[in-house]
């Protein structure tokens, strides 16, 4: 009967033995998915932060040599709505990041856009980049909210550069 004893007690502690080692395994294995999904999430925030600083430097691009090629334009005695259309599309087709390029006047009157050169009737004088630009002198670039786009339907983000002329400031968006 000692035997027996003896047996099942050795059973027991070896059966005990065994489960402390899987949970122990398991707890030792649970930390380590943890530690790596946590190692794996801040390298995709990291990786997520570098191509948004990307795409922004892209735009920021962009809409630098929009300003510039805006101030070409105007000089230009044969400056229309068509040429501003090529010279718009040309810049626009050289960036991912830019959807369209549109130039507005004081007045926030559209005056031309890379999407089509026969510019639509567009005043974005009630937009909050626009009233951001006038308003304020110390603004550089302005990024809005999503917003309805008046020229390309659902929700896009506008980003607004401001252009200062001695006696005025004229604003450049694209949606």
């Amino acid at each position: 009967m000692r035997e027996r004893s003896l047996i099942l007690g050795v059973g027991a502690m070896f059966a005990l033995a065994v489960v402390l080692a899987f949970v122990l395994d398991a707890l030792t294995s649970y930390r380590e998915r943890l530690s790596a999904v946590e190692r794996e999430t801040r390298n995709m925030t990291a990786l997520l932060a570098d191509q948004a600083r990307q795409l922004l430097t892209e735009t920021d691009q962009t809409l630098r040599v929009a300003v510039l090629a805006y101030d070409d334009w105007l000089n230009d005695p044969r400056g229309s709505a068509e040429t501003g259309y090529r010279m718009l599309k040309s810049i626009q087709g050289g960036s991912l990041a830019v959807e369209s390029l549109n130039w507005f006047d004081p007045k926030g009157d559209l005056v031309a856009t890379s999407m089509r050169s026969d510019p639509p009737r567009i005043n974005i004088r009630d937009r909050e980049p626009f009233h951001v630009h006038t308003e304020r002198n110390d603004v550089g670039r302005f990024m809005s909210p999503p917003v309805q786009s008046m020229t390309r339907g659902p929700a896009h983000l506008g980003r607004l550069a401001a252009h200062r002329w001695p006696a005025r400031r004229i604003r450049r968006p694209w949606r």
